[in-house]
C-alpha cells in the first residue's frame, strides 16, 4: 500500500504543480505586464513600457512565492500529522521504540545488524534494569 501511496502522491504532485503552474503564472504576467516579453535575441520588445509595467511583474513574483510559502506550510502541516499519528499508532500498541529501532537495524544490516540490534537491545535492557 506504501508504494502505491508513493506513485499517487508523486503522480499528483506533478499533475497539479509541475505542469499547470508555469503555464498559470505565465498567463498571469502575460494579462499583469503584456509589454514585457523577450525577443529571441535576449532584449525586451518594448523596454520602455515594461518598465513602466514593473507592478504587474513585482504582483507576479509576490502570487508565485505565496504559492511556494503556502505549499511549504502545509507540507509541515501534513509532516506533523504524520509524525503525531504514528507515535499515536506505536502507544496504541504498545510498541517500544528502542525495538523498531533495533528491528530496522536488522532489516537494513542484514546479519551484522542482527548483531547490532542484539547488543543494542540488550544493553537498553541492562540499562532498563540499573535504573
Amino acid at each position: 500500500h506504501r508504494s502505491n501511496a508513493i506513485a499517487f502522491t508523486t503522480l499528483f504532485s506533478h499533475l497539479l504543480g509541475d505542469v499547470p503552474a508555469p503555464i498559470i503564472f505565465g498567463l498571469l504576467k502575460d494579462t499583469l505586464a503584456p509589454a514585457c516579453n523577450i525577443m529571441g535575441s535576449g532584449s525586451f520588445e518594448n523596454p520602455e513600457e515594461c518598465k513602466q509595467q514593473h507592478g504587474g511583474i513585482r504582483l507576479t513574483l509576490a502570487v508565485m512565492y505565496s504559492w511556494m510559502l503556502i505549499s511549504i506550510v502545509f507540507f509541515e502541516i501534513a509532516r506533523r500529522l504524520a509524525i503525531q499519528k504514528v507515535g499515536m499508532e506505536q502507544r496504541v500498541l504498545g510498541v517500544d521504540e528502542s525495538l523498531i529501532f533495533a528491528s530496522n537495524l536488522v532489516e537494513i544490516g542484514g546479519a551484522a545488524g542482527s548483531a547490532k540490534s542484539h547488543t543494542t537491545t540488550t544493553s537498553q535492557q541492562q540499562q532498563k534494569g540499573l535504573s
